[in-house]
């Protein structure tokens, strides 16, 4: 998922992103305002993703890093792809025509075998299946709300609190699992935007799609993160 993506927009991508001068104080500010873990408090949720960040390598180029990860299931979503592009978008399923093909996929151990496995399980409930990132540092959590564009005008996701449910490497589904509260970034740019089918976590890994991917993410990082943090 990237800073306002071509097809999604329609423009050239140097009419992409804001430009660093107004850039930078909308992000300080939104990063001021929003909510997260201090040292006074509870540890911040952790993140759920469900897409292009389930890819160790896509997270490693964003935040330098592949945060400690466990499967996990969040039911009462489903997945969908965004129309020509690479990455997904996820929606509660009052809002979504349900695709019984659509309900599952997406998770993994952390790992890109693991992972691509899990996408192909089947489910007979409304569910979207991914990874909870644990220990981001606020730091990275910012990073994330900027790659995920959500303080965009208008906005392509909303970062929202569900309840997640962790899954071993060897379960399938997540009966009699404890329920953990759990960052996960919500589709609002409206669903004209989106195809019925789910998302292709194989798909996505393929090297065609892949390294164009790997490269815009590296242009983020060096246009827009560095610019914020340096």
């Amino acid at each position: 998922m990237l800073w306002l993506r071509a097809q999604v927009c329609r423009r050239p991508a140097s009419q992409r992103r804001l430009s660093v001068s107004s850039w930078r104080p909308l992000a300080a500010a939104a990063a001021a305002a929003r909510p997260m873990a201090t040292a006074a408090a509870e540890p911040a949720p952790a993140v759920f993703v469900y897409g292009s960040l389930m890819h160790p390598a896509v997270v490693k180029a964003i935040i330098g890093r592949m945060p400690c990860s466990t499967p996990a299931v969040v039911p009462g979503y489903v997945r969908r792809r965004v129309i020509e592009e690479a990455y997904p978008a996820c929606v509660p399923v009052s809002s979504a025509a349900v695709d019984p093909s659509s309900t599952g996929g997406g998770g993994g151990g952390g790992g890109v075998a693991v992972a691509a496995a899990a996408a192909t399980a089947e489910v007979d409930s409304p569910e979207v299946r991914g990874l909870l990132l644990h220990d981001c540092t606020e730091r990275e959590r910012c990073i994330f709300d900027l790659f995920e564009e959500i303080d965009e005008d208008p906005a392509l996701y909303a970062r929202v609190v569900v309840q997640a449910r962790p899954l071993s490497d060897e379960e399938r589904d997540s009966a009699g699992t404890a329920a953990v509260p759990a960052y996960l970034y919500e589709w609002v740019r409206g669903e004209g935007y989106l195809e019925e089918e789910d998302w292709s976590f194989e798909a996505f890994s393929q090297p065609a799609v892949l390294a164009p991917y790997l490269e815009m993410c590296r242009e983020f990082v060096d246009e827009e993160v560095t610019q914020f943090y340096r």
